[in-house]
């Protein structure tokens, strides 16, 4: 459905040179404790929307792979950027890059590769930085922060954390599936599950459609071009949004969603648009994080495999006026999106909605029914300083920047 490119900026006390080394090393690593970085996907012979994943181990168990094996993936997977180029312009860049790319392993054959990590060596104000550019499959944001985290960590310090244990074996790191991952199927799906599929779909379906932006072109005309805009909120406004926001009990996630809705309805009353007693704006999909379901054997940094779970938050046009003022209005948004976020999660049984939505039945109609709405999504990663951790007097983490491309049939 889409490939994903997340990268994070950070300045150093090391020289480059030693550098280099150390994220090679951490690089070998990574690919034991997350193989999948090292895996490929082949197609199925029967049916042209399956594909199976494949990856091929350095060496059998037991057997010392030669470093020039490592050396052919490492030359592969790592690309060097020396010149003066910003993070964010370099995932401008990488975002247009059509995957597969091509890998030569060192006995000569050629494989389809699905990842690929850039090295940003000076950049714009010297600063460094670390991308990883590859399939949403295996790329939500928080576990792909994690992996950044663990290959900075041995940056900082290459002794740290657990040692490399025997090539050959290393499959055994491979991610599971969301369903396993979860903890498994629950006892309820038949009733409790069944009703909240019943009622997300009750919600798509609906007889009154979300009110919308109209797009000035009705078909897309340049497949693949992307638009990047970045805004900054300031330190000193950041941190009064999050005192007022903690302090209700809000997130950031249900500010987002309120503002989104509030525009589009201003918008439609600007162009002249009707509001019916029951028209409503419903974002969808609603993006929220698969960690909180996860087992805590499957909570590590191999298990990089989407989970993230889609629902709708439907906000009716009703909730969205009435209160004195704007900021009134906003908090009693908030209020309604809270209380459908935490029924949603509530639910042990969202964890596995898309695999019961697209379990093998009707792929290509699932993608035509996401990617054929006109909706605003949005997503909240949380504190990246809560996840990249790095010792500051070593790395210092200063920029966090996330790509995405859909490659749902476009070139």
């Amino acid at each position: 459905l889409g490939n994903g490119c997340i990268g994070v900026s950070f300045r150093t006390s090391l020289k480059q040179d030693v550098l280099l080394v150390r994220v090679r090393s951490a690089m070998i690593k990574a690919r034991f404790f997350a193989p999948i970085i090292a895996a490929t996907v082949i197609d199925d012979l029967d049916d042209v929307w399956k594909k199976e994943w494949r990856y091929y181990p350095f060496e059998e168990a037991g057997v010392n792979a030669p470093s020039v094996r490592f050396d052919a993936w490492l030359d592969h997977v790592l690309e060097v950027r020396t010149e003066p180029i910003s993070l964010d312009d370099l995932v401008i860049e990488t975002d247009h890059m059509v995957l597969p790319y091509k890998f030569q392993q060192a006995d000569g054959t050629t494989i389809d590769s699905l990842v690929r990590f850039y090295l940003l060596l000076g950049g714009v104000d010297g600063d460094q930085g670390l991308v990883m550019h590859g399939p949403h499959l295996i790329m939500d944001a928080k576990p792909i922060m994690r992996l950044l985290d663990f290959i900075l960590q041995h940056v900082v310090d290459p002794t740290s954390g657990p040692g490399i244990g025997e090539w050959g074996e290393e499959w055994r790191n491979l991610p599971v599936g969301a369903l396993t991952a979860t903890g498994g199927a629950r006892d309820d799906w038949d009733t409790r599950g069944v009703a909240l599929q019943k009622e997300i779909m009750g919600v798509r379906v609906s007889a009154v459609p979300s009110l919308t932006l109209e797009p000035s072109r009705p078909t897309i005309t340049n497949a693949g071009a992307m638009h990047r805009v970045r805004e900054t909120i300031d330190e000193a406004t950041s941190r009064e949004i999050m005192a007022q926001l903690k302090e209700r009990g809000f997130s950031v996630t249900y500010l987002f969603d309120a503002a989104i809705a509030m525009s589009v309805l201003n918008s439609v009353k600007d162009s002249g648009g009707s509001i019916s007693e029951d028209a409503h704006i419903t974002i969808d999909p609603a993006i929220i994080g698969q960690d909180r379901f996860r087992v805590p054997q499957y909570n590590h940094v191999g298990q990089l495999a989407t989970g993230v779970c889609f629902a709708p938050i439907k906000i009716l046009a009703k909730d969205m006026e009435g209160k004195p003022t704007a900021c009134e209005q906003l908090i009693h948004m908030m209020e309604v999106i809270k209380e459908q976020y935490l029924c949603l999660v509530s639910n042990p049984n969202l964890a596995h909605l898309n695999a019961a939505d697209k379990g093998g039945r009707n792929t290509d109609g699932f993608l035509r029914f996401v990617l054929g709405r006109r909706t605003s999504a949005n997503t909240n990663i949380g504190r990246v300083e809560d996840v990249i951790k790095t010792d500051h007097e070593v790395v210092k983490p200063l920029s966090l920047a996330i790509g995405h491309r859909l490659s749902w049939k476009q070139p």
